[in-house]
């Protein structure tokens, strides 16, 4: 096994144990409601991506707003690199 591999592994089980455990005090119901907002809204990104074949643009905008209903939040943006990668 790898060494980083090791590390990778105890940080996915301390994300694990944090989540089961709970740890941020919210209730129950709100926890699962946000966690199956989460499910929706990849179920929702995995059916439709052969809709936008090509089209990286409406791919783009329509995962992110589907990301943020799923995460409940109001404003998202996406920044474009020039073709040199070295200015927005």
């Amino acid at each position: 096994m790898l060494p980083f591999a090791t590390g990778s592994l105890t940080l996915r089980q301390q994300r694990r144990c944090a989540i089961m455990s709970n740890t941020n005090h919210q209730s129950d119901q709100t926890f699962l409601a946000r966690i199956g907002r989460q499910q929706e809204a990849l179920l929702a990104i995995i059916k439709t991506w052969r809709e936008y074949e090509g089209n990286i643009k409406r791919i783009v905008r329509d995962t992110t707003e589907i990301a943020a209903r799923a995460l409940d939040i109001e404003r998202v943006s996406v920044w474009y690199y020039d073709h040199t990668q070295r200015s927005l």
